[in-house]
C-alpha cells in the first residue's frame, strides 16, 4: 500500500473505555489481525462521541455567560461552499461537524505523543511548519474527501439507508437532545451553536449524519465485491509465494570499530554534531571477521528472526533477503553480506527453514489479564474488582463449567471485568507455551488453561480448528485489501477536493482542549 493511499484510508474510532490490560490485549490482537482481515476504510461513525466533544470544547463554568438566542443568527452565508468534492459541496456548518469529529478522534493521541497542550488554542501551538489548527484542518480535508466521494458514489448507485442506518442517525440526534438537557440549554440549536460553531443547527447536523451514514453504509455494502475467488487465491500464491511464506533465520552482526569525531560547529549557536571515522585496518578486520563468522557461525551473540520477503527485506540487506528466499536454500546454509556500501557493517545470516503456512489456525478465546491492574482499577469510573489479576483468574476458573456455551463463557468474562475476544490464532502469534497448548492434536472444544508472563495472565479457551489454511487466509485478505484499495483510490481520484479558504475562514476551527482544572 502506498503512503498516500494509506493516508486516505483513515478510520474513525472512539474511546472504548478499556482497562489498561484490555487496551494492551486489544493492541496485540489488532496487530495480529492486520494479517487476517482487510482494513475497514469506513466504519460506523461514533455518533454518540459528540458527548466527549462537550468535555473538550465547552466548559460548564462559562454557561453563566451564554449569549442570547438572537445572537445565533450567522454572520456569513451558510449555504456557500467551503469545500467542494467533485460535484458535492460542504458548507461551513458541515465542515465544523467533520472538523470536531476529527479532533475528537485524534486529540488524545496528539496530547500524549506530540505535545498538544491543554488550555491553549490550537492556532497558538506550533506543529511542523504550521500549527495544530492547520494539522486538524488538513486531516479534516482528507476525511471530507473520503466521505463525500463515497457519498457521491452511493447516490449515483441509488443506495438507500437501511433501517439500521436510520436508527443510528436517530441515536445521534437523541444524543444532542440529551446533552442539551444535561447542560440546561434552551434548545438543541443553541447547544450546537455553542459547541459546533456559528451557523450550526439541528437541520444541518442531521444532514451531516445522513451523509456520513450513507457513505459508511454504502462502503460496507461493497465489501463482498472485493472478495477474491478460489482460483484467484491459488493463482496469486503460485505467482508470488515469497509474499506469503515465512523464512526463519539467525543473524550475527559484525561492525567495524570506528572513532567518534566532533564536527566543527557552523556557528556559536549551533548544536555540536559528531561523525564516525574508520581506518582501513578496522574495515579490513570487520570484513575478515564476517568471513570467519560465515565459516563457523557463532552460537553467542546471534539473534533470531522470521518473516515474509517484504518483512525480511526491511530488516536485512536486499541481497540477504534474496538469498534467504532462494528456492535452493537448505537449512544450515550460511552467508555474509555487507550491510552498507562502505563496509562499516556486515550481516552474517544462517538459513533455518521455510514455512508455507499451509496449516489451519485455531479459533480460540485469548483473555489478557494484567497481574497488577491497580492503575486502571483505581481511576475514576474504574472497576476495583479487576485490580488483582490472580483474583480475576480465580473467579473465572470458579465459574467455568463442563459443556459451557460460548455465550455463557463470554458473559462470565464480562462479569469479571474483561472483554471476551475470540479470533483465529496462528503459529508464532503468541508465546510458545500457548501455541503448543492450542495446536495439541488432543485439544477439544471447551478446553481451557492459563499462562503467565512477567506482568500478564493469559486465559485461553479452545473453540475449534479454522476451516481454511492460514496460507489461504493470508492470500485472500491481501487480495481483498488490494481490490478494496483500488476501488477507494479510484473513487477518491474521481472526486477531487477544492477548498475555498475565504469561506472556510468562518469555520469554528481554533478550538481549545480544556483540562479538568481549566
Amino acid at each position: 500500500m502506498s503512503a498516500s493511499a494509506s493516508k486516505k484510508k483513515r478510520k474513525l474510532t472512539n474511546d472504548e473505555g478499556l482497562t489498561l490490560s484490555e487496551a494492551a490485549a486489544q493492541k496485540e490482537l489488532q496487530e495480529q489481525r492486520k494479517k487476517r482481515r482487510p482494513t475497514i476504510v469506513f466504519c460506523l461513525v461514533a455518533l454518540l462521541a459528540v458527548a466527549l466533544i462537550v468535555a473538550l470544547v465547552f466548559v460548564a463554568k462559562h454557561q453563566a455567560d451564554l449569549r442570547r438566542a438572537a445572537e445565533m443568527a450567522p454572520t456569513y452565508d451558510v449555504t456557500e461552499a467551503a469545500v467542494t468534492v467533485g460535484d458535492e459541496t460542504v458548507t461551513v456548518p458541515m465542515y465544523n461537524y467533520f472538523y470536531q469529529q476529527t479532533v475528537n478522534n485524534n486529540a488524545q493521541m496528539y496530547v500524549y505523543f506530540y505535545g498538544l497542550q491543554m488550555n491553549v488554542p490550537f492556532a497558538e501551538q506550533s506543529y511542523g511548519t504550521g500549527t495544530f489548527e492547520d494539522l486538524f484542518k488538513e486531516q479534516t480535508n482528507t476525511t471530507i474527501q473520503q466521505f463525500m466521494s463515497v457519498y457521491a458514489e452511493a447516490k449515483a448507485a441509488g443506495y438507500e439507508l437501511t433501517e439500521d442506518d436510520k436508527a443510528a442517525i436517530e441515536d445521534g440526534i437523541q444524543a444532542i437532545k440529551d446533552n442539551t438537557k444535561q447542560y440546561g440549554l434552551p434548545s438543541e440549536d443553541y447547544y450546537l451553536y455553542n459547541v459546533m460553531g456559528e451557523g450550526c443547527n439541528m437541520e444541518n447536523y442531521r444532514e451531516y449524519l445522513e451523509v456520513v451514514q450513507t457513505a459508511s453504509g454504502y462502503a460496507a455494502s461493497m465489501e463482498d465485491t472485493f472478495e477474491p475467488t478460489a482460483d484467484e487465491i491459488s493463482a496469486a500464491y503460485a505467482e508470488d509465494p515469497d509474499a506469503y511464506d515465512i523464512v526463519s533465520y539467525s543473524l550475527y552482526t559484525v561492525n567495524a570499530e570506528g572513532t567518534e569525531v566532533e564536527d566543527e560547529a557552523a556557528d556559536e549557536n549551533a548544536e555540536p554534531t559528531t561523525h564516525t571515522e574508520y581506518t582501513e585496518e578496522a574495515l579490513a578486520k570487520a570484513k575478515a571477521d564476517a568471513k570467519a563468522a560465515a565459516a563457523s557461525f557463532p552460537t553467542e551473540g546471534a539473534t533470531e528472526g522470521s518473516g515474509n520477503k517484504s518483512t525480511v527485506s526491511s530488516r536485512l540487506s536486499e541481497d540477504a533477503a534474496a538469498w534467504l528466499f532462494a528456492a535452493e536454500r537448505q537449512a544450515g546454509d550460511v552467508e555474509n553480506f555487507a550491510a552498507d556500501e562502505e563496509g562499516h557493517s556486515y550481516q552474517v545470516v544462517r538459513y533455518e527453514g521455510r514455512d508455507t503456512n499451509d496449516y489451519n489456525c485455531i479459533n480460540a478465546y485469548v483473555i489478557s489479564i494484567g497481574i497488577d491492574n491497580s492503575a486502571a482499577a483505581n481511576v475514576e469510573g474504574g472497576n476495583p474488582d479487576i485490580a488483582d489479576g490472580r483474583a480475576v483468574l480465580e473467579r473465572i476458573n470458579a465459574g467455568m463449567k463442563d459443556g459451557m456455551s460460548d455465550e455463557d463463557f463470554e458473559q462470565l468474562v464480562r462479569d469479571c471485568g474483561y472483554t471476551p475476544t475470540s479470533y483465529p490464532v496462528s503459529k508464532g502469534s503468541l508465546n510458545d507455551d500457548i501455541i503448543d497448548y492450542l495446536f495439541d492434536a488432543s485439544r477439544q472444544a471447551g478446553d481451557y488453561s492459563s499462562f503467565e508472563d512477567e506482568d500478564t495472565i493469559y486465559f485461553v479457551r479452545y473453540q475449534s480448528e479454522a476451516e481454511e489454511t492460514y496460507q489461504t487466509t493470508l492470500v485472500r485478505e491481501a487480495l481483498h485489501e488490494s481490490k478494496e484499495e483500488a476501488w477507494f483510490t479510484g473513487v477518491y481520484d474521481a472526486h477531487p477536493i477544492t477548498v475555498n479558504d475565504e469561506v472556510l475562514a468562518n469555520a469554528h476551527t481554533n478550538l481549545t482542549l480544556y483540562s479538568n482544572e481549566g
